[in-house]
């Protein structure tokens, strides 16, 4: 099954777009050149953290249900950046930001 919006909850779908803008706004910051794979790999992974951590800042702001939870946020948050992809990929990675 792929993940859509409409398998979010209504409180989820309306913070969706603020939570996938967080995360897709640090994925697409300007990346430094590496000197070898594993270094281009250890900063992919960085970033990817680092988006993380943004997203679920902002879900963290908006969700009256964040919890303390770290396992369960998480979770959530993937969730919801999993269905704002498969949503409109095209979107998502080169749409504008707002």
């Amino acid at each position: 099954m792929t993940l859509m919006p409409g398998h979010l909850s209504e409180e989820q779908q309306k913070i969706l777009r603020p939570v996938a803008l967080a995360y897709r706004r640090v994925m697409r910051a300007p990346k430094e050149p590496a000197a070898t794979r594993a270094e281009a790999a250890r900063r992919a992974q960085k970033r990817h953290e680092d988006a993380l951590a943004a997203a679920t800042a902002e879900y963290r702001r908006l969700s009256p249900f964040a919890t303390g939870d770290r396992l369960a946020v998480s979770g959530e948050v993937n969730r919801m950046i999993a269905a704002a992809i498969n949503s409109d990929p095209e979107w998502f990675w080169r749409g504008p930001d707002v």
